[in-house]
């Protein structure tokens, strides 16, 4: 359980990441 969380979480934290990169571009183009 230990590795899968180990793999997991830096692909969980990538998306989460992402997707605020995304709603910041949809923010920008609303201006």
């Amino acid at each position: 359980m230990k590795t899968f969380e180990s793999i997991s979480r830096p692909f969980y934290n990538q998306a989460k990441h992402s997707n605020k990169n995304t709603w910041n571009n949809k923010r920008r183009y609303l201006k």
